[in-house]
């Protein structure tokens, strides 16, 4: 009799262990990870193009890529390594290669987009983006137009000129 008893009990911690085994490794399992929203995004001085590859960025006198898929995690976080290249608008000044970090987060259609360099640990800058936005940039000039001196009000030394079909701003000091 003590025998049958034993077997009932082990019955029931089988069972017990069938029924709460999937539940505590569904509790375990990571996250479904989500990624960042396909397409343009844009904001003061920076254009960013999401693929599921990766991203291309686009800066006032500079450029960026990152590969990798672009994912978030629960708290809408993300963080991608790559490349950023100067582009100076003097063909005197050589355009640098670094290695970059691009971390932020994204929360709706908006992102937060931090970028560093990380060979020197240099930080370029915070940038706010909106979806589906892309925004009219700054370009360095590729070189110094001929003529009069700039002028001392530095708004007024801004040329609109047509590139690609697309008027650009540019720089007057890069």
């Amino acid at each position: 009799m003590r025998r049958i008893a034993t077997m009932k009990g082990d019955r029931f911690s089988m069972t017990a262990l069938i029924v709460l085994l999937p539940i505590a490794a569904g509790i375990c399992l990571p996250p479904t990870m989500r990624t960042i929203a396909a397409g343009p995004w844009g904001g003061p001085h920076v254009n960013l193009t999401v693929t599921p590859e990766g991203f291309t960025l686009e800066f006032d006198c500079a450029a960026g890529s990152a590969k990798g898929p672009p994912v978030i995690d629960r708290k809408g976080r993300f963080k991608l390594y790559g490349t950023y290249v100067s582009q100076p608008g003097s063909p005197s000044v050589p355009r640098e290669a670094h290695p970059a970090e691009y971390s932020g987060s994204v929360k709706g259609d908006l992102m937060t987009l931090e970028v560093k360099l990380t060979d020197s640990k240099q930080s370029i800058g915070i940038y706010k983006l909106v979806f589906g936005q892309l925004q009219r940039l700054n370009k360095c000039p590729i070189s110094r137009p001929q003529g009069p001196p700039a002028s001392k009000d530095p708004g007024k030394s801004l040329k609109l000129v047509r590139s690609s079909d697309q008027l650009v701003n540019f720089h007057p000091h890069c």
